[in-house]
Parts: C-alpha cells; structure tokens; sequence
C-alpha cells in the first residue's frame, strides 16, 4: 500500500508543479503546451487511486464505510463525469499522442487547456489524497515539490520573456490559436498530417528551449525530459508507420497510397532507423512519461533513477534528428511540398491579422 501512495503523490507532485510553474511562463500558447501534462499526470492518478482506496478499506482496522464511500464517490465524479467525459482528450489527443481532431475539435480541446481547469483538477485530486490519508496513517502526507521552494529556479522562471510581437505565417494545426498568426486549413488527408506534424515540431522545439530554465530543479528537469520524449515519440509516429490500433496513418503510408514525389526519402530513413535504441526510449516514455508504471514490484524510486540516468541529447540527435532531416528533405523534393512545411516564418508588411475566434486567452 506504501508503494502504491508513493505513486500517486509523485503524481500529484508533478501536476502542481506544472500548474506553479505555468504561472511563470509568458503567453497564452506557451502556457498550453506546458499544461496540458497535467492531464497525463492525472491519467496516471486515477489508475492508481482507485486501487489505493480499495487497499485502504481491505487493511485499516475500524474504518468509516461511509468515508470510503464518499472517497469512491469523489473519484468517480472528477474521472468519469469531469476528466473522461471531455478532458481525457487532451491527454490522449494533444499530450501523450498526437491524434487526429477535426480543426473544430482541434480549437475547442486545445482551448479548453487553461488556468482554471487545470487547477481546479488538481486540487481536487490533492483533496482525494489527503481524505485518504486521513483513513490510514500509514498513507505519507501530502507535499509538494521541493522544486517549488528553489529560488534559483524561481529567479529563471521569472527571466522568461514573452517574445515581441509580430505577424507569423505558419502551417502547424494549431496556429488559429495563436494570435497574429496567418494560417491554412487542410483540405485533404496529407495536409492535415503534414500540419499536424510542424504543429509537434513547434512545440518541441519550445519545450527543448525551456531547458536552461528546467535543469535546476529536479523535478522540473524530469517533467523537461518527460516532455521532451513524449513529443519526440508523437512527431516520429506521425511520420512512420506504427502498429495499427494507434490508428495513425503516417505521412509515409500517405506518400505511398498516393505515389506521391519524395516517397523514397521517408522509407529510406524508415529503413535506417536506430530500432534498439528507439525500442529502448520507447519503454521510458511507457513507464514513466506518458504512464507511470502500475506494476506492483516497480517502485517510483526505481523508475525516476531509470528518468534520471537517461540522457535527452541521446534521444534528440539520434531519434529526432534523423526523422527531422528526412521530413526536411521530403519538403524540398517538390515546392508544393515545401510550401506545407511552413513552420512560424515572419511577415513582413501586414500589420494586423484578424481573430476567426479561434483564440481563447489562457485564465
């Protein structure tokens, strides 16, 4: 029962911590792409908590059934009625995977990423806990991350700078989000993979750029590498193929249905992939980044010393790195290729872009 507690308090950590550190972070974009973790923590806290409250019930002498009853009711409610009846979308969707949603879903699920929300499921969460540990003593009491005590990492957080404004054109799926952004909708099935796909790269390359800033706290520094890997692993299956239940079809398995020019470069670089060492970063990100192990004989400790051993420089140039020359030279085998692969360039001359009302600020 000790271990299982520990498991979802190192998840409860982690959700306030991304909330805290949100607060730091300029824009309304940025600010999503770092919250929406909180939804993969919180996937990780309902597989666990339910099966803690059953432990609690078998294994404490003198226990209120009604307390228990209104624990159960508690996790039910903020699983079934609030996270999976909408929110789980995010997690499955836009954070752990990246799948498909129509441009309509798309705006609303990615809007839906905000302030409010994500504190409101954390705290929720952080009460369920500390109700069950009021059931058993043997349940460690809530604390948050030491992370959240670190001026150093504070004053970095708070040298983060908004970047000036100015009128961008870009193909990603989420730039209607954005303001000031000029942007296309996908009319056919490449299109929507190929936006899909800068889409991943931008927010990548936002988060590998947070790493100065992260590296100073523990516990930021594993959400930095956990972030890093998931969206690694989302940008490489939307490119190559993978098994069929992700139901993903890959912008290789696109260009081949369609014969379309620069076909070969994809399935070269499919071909040459390193698949032991992707195999090997592949079992990280499912213990430990986009679920925390449920295997009982699996402790956190052990699986934040496999995190903590892992060096992101590995997986970035020899995983990253060769999918993202290959989608490169796939963009200049034909102009209209290149002209998808628009990722965030500069406009010069237009000073004003309308809102179509796809932009939500983020409170």
């Amino acid at each position: 029962m000790i271990e299982l507690a520990k498991k979802v308090l190192y998840c409860l950590q982690m959700m306030e911590l991304i909330c805290w550190v949100t607060d730091f972070i300029p824009g309304d974009f940025q600010k999503r792409v770092v919250a929406r973790y909180v939804l993969v923590y919180l996937d990780s806290f309902f597989k666990f908590a339910g099966e803690l409250k059953n432990q609690i019930d078998r294994n404490t002498i003198g226990i209120s059934k009604q307390k228990i009853k209104k624990n159960s009711q508690n996790i039910n409610k903020l699983q079934h009625d609030d996270y999976e009846s909408f929110y789980s979308k995010i997690r499955d969707k836009l954070a752990a995977h990246r799948k498909d949603l129509s441009i309509v879903e798309l705006v609303e699920v990615w809007n839906e990423i905000d302030n409010t929300t994500v504190k409101v499921f954390v705290q929720d969460a952080i009460d369920i806990y500390k109700s069950m540990g009021e059931l058993n003593s043997i349940i460690p009491r809530f604390i948050s991350s030491p992370d959240l005590a670190n001026l150093e990492l504070q004053e970095r957080l708070n040298d983060l700078f908004n970047e000036p404004i100015q009128i961008e054109i870009s193909s990603d799926n989420l730039a209607p989000t954005r303001q000031n952004t000029i942007y296309a909708l996908a009319s056919n099935e490449l299109q929507e993979r190929v936006f899909q796909i800068v889409s991943i790269s931008k927010t990548l390359f936002y988060i590998i750029k947070l790493e100065n800033t992260f590296i100073v706290g523990q516990d930021t520094h594993r959400l930095w590498k956990v972030m890093v890997i998931l969206d690694i692993f989302n940008f490489i299956d939307n490119i190559y193929p993978r098994a069929e239940r992700y139901k993903i079809k890959s912008l290789l398995e696109i260009c081949q249905e369609s014969q379309l020019r620069g076909y070969s470069i994809l399935n070269a670089a499919y071909n040459s992939r390193d698949i032991l060492r992707e195999d090997k970063f592949r079992q990280i990100r499912n213990k430990i980044a986009a679920h925390v192990e449920v295997k009982k004989e699996t402790s956190i400790a052990e699986l934040l010393a496999e995190l903590d051993s892992i060096d992101i420089n590995e997986i970035h140039d020899e995983i990253f790195i060769p999918a993202d020359k290959s989608l490169e030279q796939w963009c200049n085998a034909d102009i209209t290729n290149r002209m998808l692969c628009i990722n965030t360039s500069p406009v010069i001359g237009v000073t004003e872009v309308e809102d179509l009302g796809g932009y939500k600020p983020y409170s």
